[in-house]
């Protein structure tokens, strides 16, 4: 096994992890920091956004690393998958326009939904440049993109939320 296959097998074995955990470690921590209908709001913003971003990848990966004979360019790949990811965002106004009108929607929930999308919105691009990087036999650099920009909106999480938790602690609540 060479080298750059077992840090190819490592590292998306460890975005694989992070993938599949990320909607229950947001949760986990929005949970804890915050209250039970704040994390019911993420876990909805979770479901609209995962319906959303197979619109944006619009399964243009399968296509891609297929394509050992290079019969596209990564421009060509680039280029469509970011008309994809227009129409997701697209439909993400759309529906934040139809829950707010009809649903009631408040600021809050309408913002966790955009973000969120905006979020599935950058993973979709970088699911092309990760597919560049399989075609070229170096799955590693893909998959520590994608923990390294997970691991920072976890980061960038805990921080936003702290800061509006963190003066309650000092009043004695627990910010629940």
């Amino acid at each position: 096994m060479t080298i750059n296959l077992k840090r190819g097998y490592i590292w998306n074995t460890l975005a694989g992890i992070l993938n599949a955990s990320e909607a229950i470690i947001m949760s986990m921590i929005v949970t804890r920091m915050m209250s039970l209908a704040d994390a019911g709001m993420l876990s909805i913003a979770f479901t609209i956004a995962n319906q959303l971003v197979l619109v944006g990848k619009f399964g243009l990966r399968n296509y891609q690393v297929t394509d050992v004979g290079g019969q596209f360019s990564f421009s060509i790949y680039l280029k469509t998958r970011l008309v994809t990811v227009t129409g997701m965002m697209l439909c993400t106004g759309a529906y934040l326009g139809y829950a707010s009108v009809f649903l009631e929607y408040n600021k809050n929930k309408i913002l966790i939904i955009f973000v969120l999308c905006m979020i599935y919105a950058v993973e979709a691009v970088e699911d092309v440049i990760w597919g560049y990087y399989q075609q070229r036999h170096r799955l590693d650099l893909g998959a520590q993109m994608f923990c390294v920009r997970w691991m920072g909106i976890l980061l960038a999480l805990i921080l936003f939320i702290s800061r509006y938790w963190f003066p309650w602690r000092l009043n004695g609540r627990t910010g629940k």
